[in-house]
């Protein structure tokens, strides 16, 4: 993973992808938060983040996807676990590629696997499908996400947010 932290501050490079079907756009959540997010996760040491969404697209969700185009470049700065985080986000608008069943249920369940020095293992991700009204009434973040989903960009834009 491509990181730096260190006792109370850490800055990483996540990829995620925005996946509409329907006017509906896919969000996945641990199986244990009512927190929901974009499919993706961070960028290991010396990997294109084109290749880390693809693969943890894969990965955790089971659907191979093309990635289209850039549409957010995101510098998010947050508090988790007592830390100050800065995370640098690039969000992709992406197609599934041979994942017709997956694509077609309201939701569906994948695995995450996840390492940390002190713990490591799998837990179940929910993924479904949201229409751009119920955005505003579940918890989703990065906070700009609800709002900028209603209207994807024609060109790429870099954002400042908090949460």
């Amino acid at each position: 993973m491509t990181n730096t932290e260190n006792e109370d501050k850490k800055i990483y490079i996540r990829a995620a992808g925005v996946m509409i079907k329907d006017d509906k756009v896919l969000l996945q959540k641990p199986e244990i938060d009512d927190l929901w997010c974009l499919p993706g996760g961070s960028v290991e040491h010396m990997e294109r983040s084109e290749d880390t969404l693809e693969r943890e697209f894969f990965e955790e969700s089971g659907i191979k996807i093309k990635i289209e185009r850039l549409l957010w470049v995101v510098e998010n700065f947050f508090e988790y676990d007592e830390k100050k985080a800065h995370e640098v986000g690039l969000y992709y608008l992406v197609k599934p590629i041979d994942s017709e069943e997956k694509v077609q249920m309201k939701e569906f369940i994948g695995k995450e696997e996840f390492y940390h020095p002190e713990k490591h293992g799998t837990f179940e991700l929910l993924f479904r499908w949201f229409t751009k009204e119920e955005l505003k009434n579940i918890r989703l973040l990065p906070k700009f996400l609800p709002e900028a989903l209603q209207n994807i960009p024609e060109y790429t834009e870099h954002i400042y947010t908090t949460g």
